[in-house]
């Protein structure tokens, strides 16, 4: 090893040297590697990484925290659609934690005891809910002595720091043998940063990453949306910039009401089912693993709980996240429209559209900005590529 030092600010950098470095590639070029681990079926939820839930304040995010956390604990899914879809299926059972800046272990206990009750699908059984009990710890930061800021500014500099509480919380979570955290909500987990500073901002996830790493767990942050955009995160665009996982929540109203034009029912086919009490989730980024290709609608009943629905009985496609999916399933990330249309209908994320209309809302998304032309490319048809963006939800919705 060769340590230099850099005699301004006294730190230590210290490089391998070239036979270490030439190890170290061979035992990555000839090693078995392990594949990436995730919290649920699909690709869902990265371990070692910070996931971001971004959703308007009455979308209902804490209650599917909690049950998503409760399947985690289970290990199975009791969200299931009418055809049988399971929702955030856990790949396996483990110990969860959620941490609240917001709720109490008693406003918990309600909304699981309300879980419990009124799930059409929960298996009750004794067994089945002391897997849950012993699995599930649900707490505040308060409950814990401790204010619930992670980050601090170091004065003298002004960066952004893990403060003495995020040390508390890491040996809180690797005492407990915890393997999903909810962490709700991020922004005020992250108060010490400016909201809109991008700087700070990053160095604000990067401390949650940080702590998702050392810990070995994965972490799911509820958090706000922009008053103007009910699907991107309230604040810097760094913060979904360094997540690795993303996902939209938002009400059909309020979908209806901003005119986000993303794939959804319309209001006729609705029924009787007031838009305001249907959530859209879907996910608009994941680094990690594949895209949601159908997004996720549950009817929010009034005991809070969260049902799965299918509105007219049929799977929802995501046709932005699809195409980007099409693209990426072809050799060099490059496809043309055949071979987009085509991986449509042999995925089943054509929606039963002919061709040609299926063209058009590729053009439409090409236009927005999610993906983009590639010239000089000889054979029939535009190619496209996924476009180099921080994060989909910065763009104009196709």
């Amino acid at each position: 090893m060769i340590t230099l030092v850099d005699e301004t600010t006294t730190t230590q950098v210290t490089l391998p040297t070239l036979d270490e470095q030439s190890a170290l590639t061979h035992k990555m070029r000839t090693e078995p590697i392990a594949p990436r681990e995730f919290v649920f079926q699909g690709d869902l939820i990265p371990m070692n990484e910070l996931s971001l839930l971004p959703a308007f304040n009455g979308s209902g995010k804490s209650f599917l925290a909690l049950q998503i956390a409760m399947h985690k604990a289970a290990g199975r899914s009791y969200m299931i659609d009418e055809k049988g879809g399971r929702h955030f299926d856990p790949v396996k059972e483990g110990r969860v934690l959620i941490l609240s800046n917001e709720d109490t272990s008693d406003d918990y206990a309600r909304r699981m005891q309300s879980i419990i009750q009124n799930f059409p699908d929960l298996d009750r059984s004794q067994s089945a809910l002391e897997q849950i009990d012993k699995n599930l710890f649900a707490i505040s930061f308060t409950e814990l002595g401790l204010a619930g800021n992670l980050i601090m500014k170091d004065a003298p500099t002004g960066l952004i720091k893990p403060s003495p509480e995020w040390a508390v919380v890491r040996d809180f979570i690797i005492g407990g043998e915890f393997q999903f955290v909810v962490i709700d909500p991020y922004h005020y987990v992250v108060s010490a940063a400016t909201e809109n500073s991008n700087e700070e901002q990053g160095m604000a996830v990067g401390a949650l990453i940080a702590l998702a790493k050392e810990t070995g767990t994965a972490i799911l942050c509820p958090a706000h949306t922009s008053e103007s955009n009910p699907l991107k995160v309230r604040g810097a665009t760094s913060i979904t910039d360094r997540a690795r996982s993303v996902f939209s929540m938002a009400t059909l109203a309020r979908l209806y009401e901003k005119q986000v034009n993303v794939s959804m029912p319309k209001k006729s086919d609705l029924g009787d089912l007031p838009p305001s009490n249907v959530v859209r989730l879907s996910m608009t980024k994941n680094s990690h693993g594949n895209l949601m290709t159908r997004f996720m609608l549950f009817e929010r009943r009034p005991t809070g709980v969260m049902v799965p629905v299918l509105i007219k009985g049929e799977q929802q496609v995501d046709f932005h996240n699809a195409v980007i999916e099409a693209i990426k399933s072809q050799p060099e990330g490059r496809a043309n429209q055949s071979q987009i249309v085509g991986w449509l209908g042999k995925n089943n994320a054509d929606e039963g559209k002919s061709d040609r209309t299926l063209e058009k809302h590729i053009k439409q998304i090409a236009e927005s900005g999610y993906i983009e032309q590639v010239e000089g490319i000889p054979g029939p048809g535009k190619y496209y590529k996924v476009a180099d963006l921080p994060a989909p939800e910065q763009c104009k919705n196709p």
